[in-house]
């Protein structure tokens, strides 16, 4: 999948190093394409230009909040319109190292989907049309450049999904997919496989794909925007990793991180959750650090690099994975 992953730091690479961002030329920015990105910052892995651009505006939007010298109750209190809270840096990037959180995380679950007959119905209409839009996505891939090299199957997907998200909001989105527990439920009734879900402390989950495994695990964030649930083809992708290390001789056991997802939540509830899943895995399954991989995509690659960032610089009171431990216990 071509992914053009971007990282940041907000303070060396906003302006002085990076000044085409600030001005929205974001494209030739990306290290993937061999511009500046740095050590720090935030992760956002997108395919698209749009994509690129929301990140160029939350960038400056962040750079004006250092520069305006807020206090972190002043952001909390600003007018986010649709950006996304959970995009946010990690509270030390904006210079607010001694911010933490000490709160349980409030859930509301009645939010998640909240749509309105009316809204459902209308929903409804658009989704009818559907098959007419991937017709039209089919036809015209053959001239466009982000479908020609593309197989039918992907034309398909993508084109499917760009619509979905183009002209519904966030809740009939989720009402349209489903929540992670459904996903995940029947993707392993479909697959034959048992239903293992571990609840966590302040709301999360951790979904076992095939056998419970802890002597080698691989923890995946998985992504959506911090607003979509879990998909189905993502969990296939990591059986099919498994069972592909199974047949060298390698047994992988491999969780799911189910956070909660806006608008039931917001940041730092899927940080919060994630952190109580380590913790977890390494205090109660004895899941030996060395033996333990993260992994994540798009959102989940960001949830992953606020969990090492937070190890670092712990933004919870008391911290849920200590800063330090011995040598032969280190993450």
């Amino acid at each position: 999948m071509d992914y053009h992953c971007i990282t940041i730091d907000i303070h060396r690479t906003i302006p002085e190093t990076c000044p085409e961002l600030s001005e929205g030329e974001d494209d030739d920015a990306s290290p993937a394409n061999g511009g500046a990105g740095t050590d720090c910052g935030f992760v956002f892995s997108g395919t698209s230009t749009r994509g690129r651009r929301i990140l160029s505006f939350l960038v400056t939007f962040h750079i004006r909040i250092e520069e305006r010298d807020l206090e972190f109750g002043d952001i909390n209190r600003m007018e986010f319109g649709d950006i996304n809270p959970h995009v946010l840096p990690c509270a030390h990037t904006l210079n607010m190292a001694t911010l933490t959180y000490s709160d349980k995380p409030i859930l509301d679950e009645s939010k998640y989907a909240a749509v309105s007959w009316r809204q459902a119905l209308w929903m409804k209409v658009k989704v009818n049309l559907l098959p007419l839009v991937v017709l039209n996505e089919i036809l015209l891939s053959p001239f466009v450049s982000r479908s020609k090299d593309k197989p039918l199957k992907r034309v398909k997907g993508d084109g499917s999904f760009r619509y979905l998200t183009d002209v519904l909001p966030g809740p009939q989105v989720q009402l349209l997919m489903g929540s992670s527990v459904s996903v995940y439920s029947n993707w392993a009734t479909t697959h034959h496989l048992p239903i293992l879900i571990d609840e966590l402390e302040d709301g999360g989950k951790l979904f076992w794909i095939g056998p419970k495994r802890t002597e080698k695990m691989l923890l995946y964030c998985h992504g959506g925007a911090f607003i979509f649930p879990v998909q189905d083809w993502t969990i296939s992708f990591w059986r099919y990793i498994q069972l592909e290390l199974e047949k060298r001789g390698i047994y992988v056991g491999v969780a799911i991180m189910s956070y909660s997802l806006i608008p039931v939540s917001d940041f730092p509830t899927p940080l919060r959750q994630t952190c109580q899943a380590l913790n977890h895995l390494l205090t109660v399954e004895k899941v030996k650090p060395s033996n333990l991989q993260l992994v994540g995509d798009s959102a989940g690659g960001n949830l992953v690099s606020q969990v090492l960032s937070t190890m670092l610089h712990p933004l919870f009171s008391p911290p849920i994975i200590p800063p330090e431990r011995n040598s032969e216990e280190r993450i």
